[in-house]
Parts: C-alpha cells; structure tokens; sequence
C-alpha cells in the first residue's frame, strides 16, 4: 500500500488516528511505497492537519521509520527542521527530541536548538536546554584534554540546570545534572560529595522508573548509571590504598572492576552504543587513568612482582598493563590532575572563575601543597568578587540574559570606562531590569495592577507617570541599595529636575521616567526623550537610565523582552575629541496590558 495524503486527508480524525497507529503496529510488514512518497505524506500531514495528537502521532511514526533505515535521516531531519518557532509547544518539544536523536554533529539541528533555547514557551526552552547539555556531556567525542573535559562538565550541568529550573518535574535533566556532579566530585577526590551525587542519582532513577510507563525511554540511562557504579568501586577501592594489605587481591578486584567498566555497552542501538563508548572513553582516559597516576605511581615495584606471580590471569594482567603505561606516560597529566581536584574545590566557593584561568594561575604557585600560596590566591579571587560582583544578579534566567548583554555593549562602547564606576552602575542596572522582568513574570499585585486594562482592575492608558514612578521607586526602596536611592531632586543639572537618582560611593547615576502613547521606535525615543537625560548626564558619570511607560493599545504581541533593554546615545553638540562619551541604557515597560486569555478565540 503506499501513502497518500489526499485519500488520508478525506477521513475523520479517529479514522486518521487509528490507521496511523495501525501503520506503526504493523509496520514491518507494510509496503510503504517509495520513500519520496512517504517523506511528503508526513510532510503533508505534520504541516496541514490542525489535530495536535495526529501531527505529534506523525512525528513519532516518521521518526520510528527513520530509525529502522526505511526513511533516509536527512529526509526527516529536513521536515523536522522546518517546524517553526510559531508551532504549537506540543509538537516542537517531539521534534527537537528527535532532532537530537538524528544530531551526529549536524550544524543546522544544533543552531535549532541554540534558537529555540530563547523561546518563550517554558517546555520548549527547557527541552532545547536539556537536548543542549546532552550534546554538550555525550556527543563531543572523546576529551584528549583534563581542562577541555571540566570545561565540557561544568558547561553541561549548566545546560541541565537550566532545563530543570524552567519548568517543573524535569527528573531526567535533573539526573544528567546529578551525573556532572558526580563526576566533579570524583575529579576533586571528594568522597562525601561523590557518596551524596551518587544517593541523589539513585534517588531520581527510582522516580523515573515508578512514573514511566516506557522503560525504553530511560535505558541510556541506566546504562549510564551502570557506567557510574562502576567507577565508585574503582574511586572507592584505589583511593583506599593506603590500608591495603594484599596488594594482590586488591588489584585484582580493581582489574574485575575495570573489566566490568569496560563491557558496558548497548547490542541493539548503534546510537546509544556509540553515546555509551564515548561516555566510557572519556571517563576511562580523562578520570580512571588520573586516578590510577595518583594512586599508584610509587608501586611500580609491586606491581612488577604481581605479574610475575600471576602469568597467567589475563584480566589482571592486563589492567596492570593500563596502570603501568598511565605512570609511565603521563608525567605531566599527573600534574594537572592535581590542579583540577583543587580547581574543582576553590570553585566549590567561587563558581564564576573561569577553569582556564584558576588551574594557570595554581601551575604559577611554586608549591601548589603549600596552603599559605593558595589561601592568597583564593583571598585575590574573594576580594575581586566583593569589589565587583556583590549583588549583581537579577534573580531570572532572562534578566541575566538581558543583564550581560548590556554590560557588554557598555565594555564595547565606552572601553576605559572606571571599573569602580561600573561596579556601582551594574547594582542599579540590576535592580532596574529585576523590575521590568517583575512587571511581566510575577502575580498580579497592587504594585503592578496599574499596567493593565481598566477592564482587568488597571489603569489602562489612564495610568500617571506618578504612578510608575512611585512604583519604580518603591521597588528601589526595598533593594539593597536603597540607602543611597533619592528622587525629586531640583536644579540636578541645567536647572532641571531629575526623577530618580542614585548617589553611591561618591558616583551619580540619573534615571529618568516618561510615560507615552507614541508608536514605540528606538528612533521616536532617541528623538523624544534621551536629549532631556543626557543633559542630567553629562556633569556626572557617564551613564544614565531611561525608563519608558509605554500605554499604546497592544494590537500586537509586545517584543521579546530581551528586546524592551538596550543602550543607546546622542551624537554631542561640538566637533571635539569625545573621550567621555555620554550612554544611556534605555528601558521599555509594557502597560496597558490585556490578560493573555483575551487574545485567544473560544467557539
């Protein structure tokens, strides 16, 4: 029989339904039809029937076919790729599962899920998120290097963490998560955070294996953490060999261990056996070898005399073979190994430092055992993130995204700029965009019912520049730097009164607030207002604030919200050298709001 959409596309939506999973049930028995005819039924079906389950069902079906080889990948990669951002969350969270599946390194996949990470549907984000870190952790072949593997460890727990914060219940990137740690802490030596990592794995494969009622989707897993039982035997076994007594017996348990470590495979999934051995690989070279460098480098000796003594036991001989060509040809792998554990444990306090920059600065320590050395380097590190860092987080995954892409644009356009004055800018730049992502992200409260309709117990377009201005300032009122927040001050510059301002540590930072019913433009703002702030600006300190109210009718879906934050700057007066130029950070508040259910259509 061969697939064709517009018999298909005749009949009702449970005759549809039932002959799909009728395909998917038989279908080894089935004649398609010729591959092209199969690719553009899906094709027909995933992009014109309306049903939700139909086009999910279709996704699956194409996608089985695929990994039976009856569809080439790159035909369901092409369809799958073509399902846009503007899709119904239900059907782009299959695809980008899917996608990852078919990945092999294709560009195009990982650019979709780099894009989709920003959507502002939660299950999508945290999908493309979770698909991300599993690239990042499985599929980037085997490490040649200890810092690129941490590197890839640290960046992956990222990854996953992001995709559990985003929406609820997301065990499986809350198990990947556990993994990195796991790993971290063997790197670092630190049984107590291993034991705890590895409690907490077993802990969520419990939970997964009780919700599931397809324990195919979770054998990778399993596998995985096969793979991470074994390795805490090793960790556990040679890190304790100190108070071994028969060196003999306890090399051959590791070399049974090792031997186990190294069979775990998968026989029926060429993916997976591949994302396994990768897996597997790196552990063996990047932790298992360094472990056995730290462990066992003075027993050369001994174990020289127990393959003398056991000719004939293959497993063993063969394991002291790896433990003996890790001593003898990893001198200096020793040595990073040794940064890396206590890397890994002044990161404990200090997550920001770059890994990079931390192991070059304990390689420049002229004895890195030497406590007194790396206290002063941990106190240079401690002291730069009070002076620097303190306070500056916006409490939101997107304000963070919104936060470091203005502080880039600032490095970029004023270069020179004093690292003091920025550092206090940064706090009240912190503050502002944790407004604005409140205004969107949290409850409806008397402090931000004057943004919506009237209709919806708001102001509407009837809302007062007082109004935003006492909520704004009341906001800053309860930050952390309040103390040094003031509003209303006459003759600030030219005469003029500024709204808000913020006086700390010596330096000045002007906000000014406008409310307006203008077409919202960079241009129209550039043009209506910022000429009124630059003038509170340029006796001062360089960088300034403008917060606008915007109260147009929302005839159209308001922009990203990355896009309401951006600097901006007026071309001065007088053709002389700029060296102190003049930026404001511009800011665009959504009012006037409909409740999102009045822009659906219910029949």
């Amino acid at each position: 029989m061969e697939m064709n959409y517009k018999t298909f596309s005749t009949k009702s939506i449970k005759d549809k339904v039932v002959l799909l999973e009728d395909w998917m049930q038989g279908c080894d028995n089935i004649n398609f039809g010729s591959e092209k005819s199969v690719k553009g039924f899906f094709r027909e079906v995933i992009e014109n029937e309306s049903n939700i389950y139909l086009r999910k069902l279709s996704i699956e079906f194409l996608s089985f076919l695929t990994a039976l080889d009856k569809i080439r990948k790159s035909s369901t990669i092409d369809i799958l790729l073509d399902i846009e951002d503007s899709d119904e969350p239900q059907i782009i969270v299959p695809s980008l599962k899917y996608l990852y599946a078919f990945y092999d390194n294709n560009d195009d996949i990982l650019k979709k899920l780099q894009d989709f990470k920003e959507s502002l549907d939660a299950d999508v984000s945290s999908e493309a998120y979770y698909r991300l870190g599993l690239i990042q952790l499985l599929n980037n072949g085997v490490f040649n290097d200890n810092i690129n593997f941490l590197k890839c460890l640290e960046q992956s727990a990222r990854l996953f963490k992001s995709a559990f914060c985003t929406v609820e219940n997301r065990v499986d990137a809350q198990y990947f998560y556990e993994v990195t740690n796991y790993l971290m802490a063997i790197i670092s030596v630190d049984k107590i955070s291993a034991e705890a990592a590895l409690k907490n794995l077993t802990n969520l494969s419990f939970v997964r294996s009780a919700f599931s009622y397809n324990t195919e989707s979770f054998k990778l897993e399993n596998k995985i953490h096969d793979v991470l039982l074994k390795v805490y035997r090793i960790f556990e076994n040679s890190n304790n060999h100190n108070n071994w007594i028969d060196y003999a017996r306890e090399f051959s348990r590791l070399a049974q261990y090792h031997l186990e470590f190294l069979n775990i495979s998968f026989s029926n999934n060429e993916v997976q056996y591949q994302l396994i051995e990768n897996f597997k690989k790196s552990i063996d070279s990047q932790i298992l070898e360094n472990m056995y460098i730290n462990n066992f480098a003075y027993y050369e000796a001994k174990i020289n005399n127990i393959q003398h003594q056991f000719p004939d036991d293959e497993t063993l001989q063969a394991f002291l073979g790896i433990v003996k060509s890790a001593i003898s040809n990893n001198e200096k792998k020793n040595d990073d190994t040794q940064y890396l554990s206590i890397c890994l444990q002044i990161k404990e306090i200090l997550p920001e430092v770059e890994t990079e920059e931390l192991v070059s600065k304990l390689q420049n320590i002229q004895d890195v055992n030497d406590v007194k050395e790396v206290l002063a380097l941990i106190k240079t590190y401690t002291e730069h993130k009070y002076e620097r860092e303190i306070d500056v987080y916006t409490g939101d995954i997107t304000g963070e995204e919104i936060y470091y892409g203005v502080l880039s644009s600032i490095k970029t356009a004023i270069p020179h700029y004093s690292e003091n004055k920025l550092n206090i800018f940064k706090r009240i730049l912190e503050e502002t965009i944790r407004y604005l992502i409140l205004t969107v992200k949290s409850k409806r409260t008397d402090d931000f019912n004057f943004l919506y309709l009237e209709k919806h117990g708001g102001k509407g377009d009837k809302a007062s520049e007082r109004d935003f201005q006492d909520s704004l300032y009341k906001h800053f009122l309860y930050s952390k730097i309040a103390y040094g927040a003031e509003e209303e001050i006459n003759n600030f510059a030219d005469g003029g009164r500024i709204d808000i301002v913020f006086q700390l540590n010596r330096y000045t930072f002007p906000i000014e607030l406008k409310k307006t019913k203008n077409p919202i433009s960079k241009d129209s703002i550039r043009d209506k207002y910022l000429e009124q702030l630059h003038t509170y600006i340029y006796a001062y300190d360089q960088l300034g604030i403008f917060v606008v109210l915007d109260l147009n009718e929302k005839t159209a879906p308001v922009n990203d919200v990355r896009d309401l934050v951006y600097l901006d700057n007026i071309k001065p007066l007088y053709a002389v050298e700029n060296k102190y130029p003049n930026f404001i950070v511009v800011v665009i508040v959504p009012g006037n709001k409909p409740l999102p259910s009045v822009k659906s259509t219910y029949t």
